[in-house]
C-alpha cells in the first residue's frame, strides 16, 4: 500500500512535466517518421555481382530503415528517455527535503524501489504500445495489381514468422508458391531466383 501511494505521487510528478510527453511519447514517433522518410529517399539500385547480367526491371529494395526493423528499435530506444526521467526524479528527490522525510516514514526499501518501478514501468509499457501502433499506421500501404506485388516471400527460404498483414479491399486472386516449388523454380531458372532474393 505504501509503495502504491508513493507510485501515485511519482506518476503525478511525471505527468506534470511537459518534457515527459515530448521525449517519452513524441520522440519515438518522430524518429519513426524521420527514418521512414530517409528509407523512402534511398535510391533503388541493383547490386549484382560482376558478370551477372542485370535485367532492365531489376531493383534493389532498400532495407536499412524498413519499418518492421525500426519499430522494435525505436521502442527500445524510447525507453532510454524513460530511464532518463526516472534518474531525474530520483535525483530531484535526493537533492530536496523529500527524501529526508521518507527516511522518517515507515516505508521500507522495497516500497521505495517499487514506488519508482511501477510508474515508470507503466510509462514504458504505454510508450511501447504507442510506438508499435504508430509503426503499423506508418507501414500501411495501398497496393494494386499493376505493381506485381508479392508477399510472404521470407517463408520461401526460412521458417520465420510473417512480418506483414495483407488485407484485400476488393476481390482478388493470389498465386501461392510453396518453398519446395520455389526451390524447383530456382533450379530451372537461377536468374529468376536470384532476382527474387534481391527483394527479400
Amino acid at each position: 500500500m505504501r509503495a502504491l501511494t508513493f507510485s501515485s505521487r511519482n506518476i503525478k510528478e511525471l505527468l506534470r512535466d511537459p518534457l515527459s510527453y515530448i521525449f517519452c511519447l513524441g520522440m519515438p514517433i518522430l524518429m519513426l517518421i524521420v527514418m521512414t522518410i530517409v528509407n523512402q529517399s534511398i535510391p533503388e539500385s541493383p547490386a549484382l555481382p560482376a558478370g551477372v547480367p542485370i535485367p532492365e526491371d531489376t531493383v534493389m529494395t532498400p532495407t536499412v530503415f524498413q519499418i518492421q526493423k525500426l519499430t522494435p528499435a525505436m521502442a527500445v530506444f524510447g525507453m532510454t528517455f524513460v530511464m532518463l526521467f526516472a534518474c531525474m526524479r530520483v535525483s530531484s528527490d535526493r537533492s530536496g527535503a523529500f527524501l529526508t522525510r521518507l527516511y522518517a516514514s515507515p516505508m521500507k526499501g522495497s516500497d521505495y524501489i517499487m514506488g519508482y518501478i511501477l510508474p515508470f514501468g507503466l510509462v514504458a509499457l504505454v510508450q511501447s504500445v504507442i510506438t508499435y501502433v504508430a509503426g503499423d499506421v506508418i507501414a500501411l500501404a495501398k497496393l494494386s495489381s499493376e505493381m506485381n506485388i508479392f508477399f510472404g516471400e521470407t517463408s520461401l527460404i526460412s521458417s520465420d514468422t510473417r512480418t506483414a498483414t495483407v488485407l484485400a479491399s476488393t476481390e482478388c486472386r493470389c498465386i501461392v508458391l510453396s518453398g519446395k516449388h520455389f526451390l524447383e523454380v530456382c533450379d530451372k531458372e537461377p536468374l529468376l531466383g536470384y532476382r527474387v532474393l534481391l527483394h527479400l
